[in-house]
C-alpha cells in the first residue's frame, strides 16, 4: 500500500467498517471513499464522495491530483493490532 498515491474504496452496499480505509491510513497514503464506508468516519469529509456518483469520484480524483489530499491520522490510542480488534469486536 505504501507505493501507492491514492486508495479509493467505491463500495455501493453498506459496509460496517473497511480494513483497507484503517491499512492505508496506517501506511499514510490518502483515502477516498464512499459514503457507504463505515470507516468513512476516519476520514476527512472532502475525501467522501456519495456511492454510485461517479462524477463525484471524478472530481475528487481530479481534485486530489490538482491539490493533493489531505491524509488522515489515527490517534495514538486507536487499537492497530489485529488480535486487540479481534477482541474487541468479540466483545461486542
Amino acid at each position: 500500500l505504501s507505493g501507492l498515491d491514492v486508495v479509493v474504496v467505491p463500495s455501493i452496499c453498506y459496509e460496517t467498517f473497511s480494513f483497507t480505509v484503517l491499512e492505508s491510513i496506517c501506511e499514510g497514503v490518502p483515502v477516498l471513499c464512499s459514503d457507504a464506508v463505515g470507516a468513512s468516519e476516519l476520514i476527512d469529509s472532502k475525501c467522501i464522495f456519495p456511492a454510485g456518483d461517479s462524477l463525484s469520484l471524478a472530481g475528487k480524483l481530479q481534485q486530489a491530483a490538482r491539490l493533493g489530499i489531505a491524509r488522515a491520522s489515527i490517534p495514538s490510542d486507536y487499537p492497530l493490532g489485529m488480535d486487540e480488534q479481534v477482541m474487541r469486536v468479540d466483545s461486542i
